[in-house]
């Protein structure tokens, strides 16, 4: 079972993660549920925080997201199971989130090139579109 960094209720995002009043705390039975057609589950390797994730949080962003949720759309790591119907995708491909594992639809996953480290595939590195 993955561990995620779980929003509960909005609010501060800047205190420590599972101390007195944090919206955050760790998880370590969270439920992604079955795996959905044209969706990839990906084991994340590494994730990054962007604008939006302290705003998600805190409730501020344009997308309201229902609670509980875990922040983050950010994340490399490896595909380890395929949906029916996922196409230009195999286990054991690099792609890409506070979670130490993800479902994603194949849409919104892009190959990373074999030489690039996950935390390079966040910022640096070509993504390959595919398709």
């Amino acid at each position: 079972m993955p561990r995620a960094v779980v929003c509960r209720r909005n609010g501060d995002p800047t205190l420590p993660i599972g101390s007195p009043g944090s919206v955050l705390d760790v998880d370590d039975t969270w439920q992604l549920g079955p795996l959905k057609a044209e969706h990839v589950r990906v084991a994340v390797v590494a994730a990054s925080v962007n604008f939006a994730d302290p705003l998600t949080v805190k409730g501020e962003y344009q997308v309201k997201l229902p609670l509980p949720f875990v922040p983050g759309s950010e994340a490399s790591g490896t595909v380890t199971e395929l949906g029916k119907g996922v196409t230009g995708l195999a286990v054991g491909d690099k792609g890409g989130c506070y979670c130490e594992e993800v479902i994603v639809h194949q849409a919104t996953v892009w190959r990373v090139p074999g030489k690039c480290q996950a935390m390079e595939a966040l910022h640096s590195c070509e993504p390959q579109k595919l398709q």
